[in-house]
C-alpha cells in the first residue's frame, strides 16, 4: 500500500533490538511477508535500502504502519546502552528500541509485544514514562519449542488489528478457531 507521496506504507512496522531478538524478528518478518507480501513488513535491517537516510526512513515507517510488533528477549529491558554501556538503554529518550515505541504510543498505533523465551511480562514501573503503555498491551509469546503455533498467533493478532492484512493473507478456513476480539490500542 501507498500514501499520497507514493511511499511504501508498511503495514507491520517490526521493532527490535539488537543483540536481543533479531532472529524472531526475522522469522516473523519472513511469515508477514509470506502471508502478506514483502511490502507490508518493515524490519529496519532488510527493508532500508543502502545509502537512504536512516533516520529518516525509520520515524517515516513507524508513524506510517498500522501496527508495530515489539520482539522482547529476556535482556530488553536492561540492556547496556550501546554507546558506552553505562546505564539501561531504555532509559535514553534517543534509544531507537524506545523511540519507535514511544512514537507509535503516542499515535495511538496498535502495539503487539512479543515476548519470546523467557522474557518477563513487562510492568510500568519499568518503563520510562512514554513507554508505560506498553505494558498494559496485550501480547503473545513466542519460543522455540512451538515456533509454528506461536507465529501463527503473532499474525492472527496481526490480522484482528488490521483487517485489511486478514484479507490479503492466504489462509485456510479453520472452523472452530473461536471468536475473535477486537483490541484498544495501547495509548500512553
Amino acid at each position: 500500500m501507498t500514501d499520497r507521496k507514493g511511499f511504501s506504507m508498511p503495514g507491520c512496522f517490526i521493532n527490535y533490538r539488537t543483540g536481543d531478538g533479531e532472529h524472531v524478528a526475522t522469522l516473523i518478518d519472513r511469515e508477514l511477508g509470506r502471508r502478506f507480501g514483502p511490502d507490508e513488513a518493515f524490519r529496519a535491517s532488510r527493508s532500508i535500502e543502502a545509502g537512504q537516510d536512516y533516520v529518516r526512513t525509520l520515524d517515516a515507517a513507524v508513524r506510517r504502519c498500522d501496527v508495530l510488533i515489539a520482539i522482547i528477549g529476556p535482556a530488553w529491558l536492561d540492556s547496556p546502552h550501546r554507546s558506552d554501556g553505562v546505564g539501561r538503554a531504555l532509559d535514553d529518550p534517543d534509544d531507537w528500541t524506545r523511540r519507535e515505541i514511544a512514537t507509535a504510543l503516542s499515535l495511538g498505533t496498535p502495539v503487539i509485544p512479543v515476548l519470546f523465551d523467557d522474557a518477563p511480562r513487562l510492568r510500568e514501573a519499568d518503563l520510562p514514562e512514554d513507554m508505560r503503555g506498553l505494558a498494559r498491551c496485550q501480547y503473545r509469546r513466542f519460543h522455540h519449542r512451538s515456533v509454528d503455533s506461536d507465529l501463527e498467533e503473532v499474525i492472527e493478532a496481526v490480522e484482528v488489528v488490521v483487517p485489511r492484512l486478514g484479507e490479503i493473507g492466504e489462509r485456510p478456513a479453520e472452523e472452530g478457531t473461536g471468536s475473535r476480539r477486537w483490541p484498544t490500542p495501547c495509548a500512553t
